[in-house]
């Protein structure tokens, strides 16, 4: 006789059993989509910081357009990210970053997300069975389809 089925087995209590991932729920955006939010995000950072050079007219020549360009980079994931939940590639190809439990990451998440990005090839990390990132699994947040949740 099964266990379930034993009429004269002691009561057991739900609580034995470990609540199923939150994350198991949620569908990640396509490996195509996060391509193109790459793309599209790198394209629209660029051209901040060329904008930026050519407004405050800095030397190439200097270590200042790194700073400016790094700088620029945390600004525009940490304020997108951070306050929309989305970035410009997110918005195009409707996606949308949250935690594991499918709510609004937090600003210490998208941080830790944002300062991921640096890793030296961590745009490799895609490379897998499922379209997350380091800097996806580092801060544990996703990037799902807007209409999900």
């Amino acid at each position: 006789m099964a266990e379930l089925d034993n009429p004269y087995a002691a009561p057991r209590s739900n609580d034995d059993e470990p609540p199923p991932s939150d994350e198991l729920f949620l569908i990640s955006a396509s490996q195509g989509a996060r391509f193109v939010n790459l793309l599209v995000d790198s394209f629209v950072i660029w051209l901040g910081f060329f904008g930026l050079l050519w407004t405050v007219g800095l030397d190439f020549d200097e270590g200042t357009p790194a700073l400016a360009y790094y700088g620029l980079t945390i600004g525009y994931y940490l304020f997108c990210e951070g306050v929309f939940g989305v970035t410009v590639g997110k918005l195009l190809t409707r996606t949308r970053v949250v935690a594991l439990n499918g709510g609004r990451a937090s600003f210490a998440q998208i941080f830790g997300r944002t300062l991921s990005r640096f890793v030296p090839f961590e745009a490799f990390s895609f490379f897998g069975k499922l379209p997350t990132g380091w800097h996806d699994r580092w801060s544990n947040t996703r990037v799902i389809p807007r209409d999900r949740a």
